[in-house]
């Protein structure tokens, strides 16, 4: 039994001819690497697998974090999972009513519990009878970077990573000269096999976040995995966008969420709030304490056939776990205790506890979201041809053609 991670490349299934990854997914897979690194977990004993793949992988049986946005993609099948793959949901976005049908709620009930990475999913689950938690997204718990005097120095850009264009109005003219606007998206080579242009993509995520930690005075993003490892890095980050959805309801416990309507309330010399570095400990350990469960499960023979999936808890065990100090999902103490002895079941509480607690923005999903959406679920080529070649100028990778992704 391995530990794993998901990759992303081209879907050869998809209608478009140019293909696109979005650099923000890798990022939370190196936030994936930074906590079995946490662990000791050596290179070798990781596998990667491609999200395209998770119904067809069979290689070595695997735990598997699912954390990110998981949804109908024509050629991306999700469910059922391979049978070699035992998954640790945490940081779990899915808010597509085809995801909570009758058998992949039996998965989430055997795999549980859930950890979701925003409200929106968390409810769903709680109203399918669920157990489940809020986790917020792994991406908050990067390392931070180097803040020596040298370092400092060199971090005097301003990225425009995806934004409204009418954002530049607002640009303070001490910024002006020294912004670089940049895209979330890279194109994929379709026609390269994935054994080089996998490694090419991951190769491009690593480098474009390290840019990010290495350069940046102030990252100003629309992109929800742009602005979140920014933070864990210690970034300043002003998120702005058209509209915000509700995958971003736990971001705003860090950062205000500037549609815009509020552009000229910017607060333009922002800094890193401290709760992203309270958080960390406590989040790195859930982390940690929830991939080595299931390992020791798994490891004990709790396995069972395809169509029963994993064994859950036992009576005994989740009796074992009240008693040494289960809370409630409802807490909402905004005090960070050490994690260290913490039961895990504590763990979940307090992480829920801390984005339960928040100030919150304002989330919508606009109708023309709302109608894409039941689209996708309904006739998902159809949304594909929609969204790729109707409403391409909508999107919100503002920077396809003019960054300097061509570069890269």
């Amino acid at each position: 039994m391995k530990y794993a991670r998901i990759i992303y490349g081209n879907n050869r299934k998809q209608l478009q001819a140019r293909q696109f990854v979005n650099l923000g997914d890798y990022y939370q897979t190196f936030a994936i690497d930074h906590i079995y690194e946490q662990m000791g977990v050596p290179r070798e004993e990781i596998v990667s697998i491609k999200k395209n793949d998770l119904t067809t992988y069979d290689g070595e049986e695997v735990i598997l974090p699912m954390e990110g946005w998981f949804g109908m993609i024509v050629g991306a099948q999700i469910y059922p999972l391979s049978p070699k793959i035992r998954p640790v949901y945490i940081g779990y976005n899915c808010v597509t009513d085809l995801f909570y049908r009758k058998e992949m709620l039996e998965t989430y009930r055997r795999f549980a519990p859930v950890g979701c990475r925003d409200e929106a999913t968390y409810e769903r689950m709680v109203k399918k009878g669920i157990d489940a938690y809020l986790s917020g997204c792994l991406t908050i718990t990067l390392p931070g970077r180097d803040e020596s005097e040298a370092a400092r120095k060199r971090r005097t850009k301003i990225f425009l990573v995806d934004v409204p264009e009418r954002i530049k109005e607002y640009l303070p003219e001490e910024y002006r000269g020294r912004t670089v606007e940049l895209t979330q998206e890279m194109p994929i080579r379709t026609q390269e096999p994935d054994e080089r242009e996998l490694p090419r993509l991951e190769r491009i995520s690593r480098e474009r976040l390290e840019r990010y930690r290495d350069e940046a005075a102030l990252v100003v993003t629309s992109r929800l995995h742009c602005g979140s490892p920014c933070l864990g890095m210690g970034i300043p980050v002003i998120m702005v966008r058209d509209y915000f959805d509700d995958r971003y309801a736990w971001l705003d416990k860090y950062v205000r969420l500037y549609t815009p309507d509020r552009f000229g309330e910017i607060d333009w010399h922002p800094t890193v709030p401290e709760s992203v570095e309270e958080i960390k400990p406590l989040l790195t350990e859930l982390a940690v304490r929830e991939l080595r469960r299931a390992m020791k499960e798994a490891s004990a023979g709790q396995r069972q056939s395809v169509s029963g999936g994993y064994a859950e808890e036992s009576a005994g065990e989740r009796r074992r776990s009240e008693e040494t100090g289960e809370a409630e999902c409802g807490d909402k103490s905004e005090d960070v205790p050490s994690p260290e002895g913490m039961p895990l079941p504590q763990l979940r509480s307090q992480v829920h506890g801390w984005y339960v607690n928040r100030t919150r923005e304002k989330i919508t999903n606009p109708l023309q979201m709302t109608a894409f959406l039941w689209l996708h679920e309904r006739c998902p080529k159809l949304a594909d041809f929609v969204r790729e070649v109707l409403l391409s100028r909508f999107s919100v990778a503002t920077g396809r053609g003019s960054s300097d992704n061509a570069q890269e």
